[in-house]
């Protein structure tokens, strides 16, 4: 189904009710990436989210296929087991396709976190001590 995409042709995206795709079939093949674009989606699904790299000199094109897909479809999920295996930044890079307006200050965000860490060292100490 996904093998050869053509100006024109019907979209494949569109053709059925669920479609699971890599993200690496729009780094492939323009096309394609124009057809996920083109669809209609309730919701985008992305697995292994922290290979969505963004730097500050590069967006991949899975990242901006991705940014694309975010600003048209109303939900967003994004999934990862290590969310900041690739840095604090990239990690930060990826909320912010969740929701830019919070997610708009790094420098901010990374005090946000700061101040969560605190305040999770303190709610350590008053657990009971059982709990440690």
């Amino acid at each position: 189904m996904y093998e050869d995409f053509t100006e024109g042709d019907d979209n494949p995206f569109e053709q059925q009710p669920f479609v699971i795709s890599p993200i690496e079939l729009g780094q492939s093949n323009p096309n394609a990436t124009q057809h996920m674009l083109d669809a209609e989606w309730d919701m985008v699904i992305v697995d292994e989210a922290h290979h969505l790299a963004c730097t500050q000199k590069r967006l991949a094109i899975g990242y901006q296929v991705v940014a694309r897909l975010a600003a048209k479809t109303e939900s967003l999920l994004l999934l990862s087991a290590t969310p900041e295996q690739t840095g604090e930044r990239e990690h930060f890079s990826r909320l912010q396709l969740l929701d830019a307006d919070h997610y708009h200050d790094f420098e901010r965000y990374q005090a946000q976190q700061q101040a969560f860490k605190q305040a999770a060292e303190l709610a350590e100490l008053l657990l009971p001590f059982t709990t440690r």
